[in-house]
């Protein structure tokens, strides 16, 4: 994200800087002509960067009106590959050894290591399971639970969670007659429904703000060689 400001800074400082010293000093139309790449340039620069992180940044924002997947049978309605919107809580599974937790993440700074139990992170939902097969999403809003240089957030059973990802195979039941079904995620978010839909709307403030402010510069330097076209003969 700060990135993106610095490029929106940046592009914006190098159009004032373009016509202040060069748009404004051109007495013909060649002089305007030659300055109208550069200036259409920083603005497709602007737009690209105004989309790209809104829309890499506020992913979250289009899940806003997604309903709930809270039970095995709306589940069961969906097919291999469908992204799903799943509401559950952590099932207890083998723990983390010497452990209260099921699920972390370690982050030092420089990369980050999720440990997941090896059969998958079970989620109870409405007469059933969901597991969890994949340890490559996103946690949100997990609670820390380390101490020092070493960031940890953790999830322990019962927790409530919000995962978002693709359907790997519809419920069946298994051995013990539970309803079992699994799902790749791309994230879990700890907390129930109301926080995530306020974290959600909040997470696109910044995003929306870059993406706007882009555009407006964008058309702004865009036409500052059209409007000074006309002046020249």
């Amino acid at each position: 994200m700060i990135w993106s400001l610095l490029v929106l800074v940046l592009a914006s400082v190098g159009a004032w800087l373009l016509y202040r010293f060069r748009l404004r000093k051109a007495y013909t139309r060649q002089q305007v002509r030659v300055l109208l790449f550069p200036f259409f340039l920083i603005s497709m620069i602007l737009i690209a960067n105004g989309l790209a992180v809104y829309y890499s940044r506020s992913r979250l924002a289009y899940l806003v009106e997604t309903p709930f997947v809270r039970d095995a049978e709306e589940f069961s309605a969906l097919k291999k590959g469908d992204k799903v919107l799943l509401r559950g809580t952590l099932f207890p599974t083998h723990l983390i050894p010497d452990s209260e937790y099921l699920v972390e993440v370690e982050c030092d700074g420089k990369t980050c290591k999720q440990t997941i139990p090896k059969e998958g992170l079970a989620v109870d939902i409405k007469d059933g399971q969901v597991v969890v097969t994949n340890s490559d999403f996103s946690a949100l809003n997990w609670p820390e639970t380390g101490e020092g240089r070493i960031s940890k957030r953790s999830l322990k059973a019962g927790d409530s969670v919000i995962i978002y990802g693709a359907v790997e195979s519809v419920p069946e039941v298994s051995g013990e007659g539970v309803i079992s079904g699994k799902m790749q995620a791309d994230l879990v978010f700890a907390g129930g429904g109301d926080a995530f839909r306020a974290e959600a709307q909040r997470s696109a403030i910044l995003p929306r703000f870059i993406l706007v402010t882009s555009l407006f510069a964008a058309v702004v330097i865009a036409l500052f060689p059209i409007i000074a076209w006309p002046e020249f003969g």
